[in-house]
């Protein structure tokens, strides 16, 4: 299928390019918080994967009385 030449088809990617790159500049540009943030939310994730993986391994035991 060829490329289109057609304005509107090609405005959506530019847009969205456009606005990905500006919001990784200022990212980037306060570095020190954009640092936190991302390593807050790997911690976040960890956890999560954590609980699931222990919730898993404790259904085994019905007779924990866990809250």
């Amino acid at each position: 299928m060829p490329l289109s030449t057609n304005r509107n088809i090609w405005q959506f990617p530019a847009l969205t390019t456009i606005l990905f790159t500006f919001f990784f500049a200022i990212l980037f540009y306060f570095e020190d918080i954009f640092i936190v943030l991302i390593a807050g939310a790997i911690l976040i994730l960890i956890t999560e994967k954590v609980i699931k993986a222990f919730n898993r391994c404790m259904n085994r035991f019905p007779n924990c009385n866990r809250r």
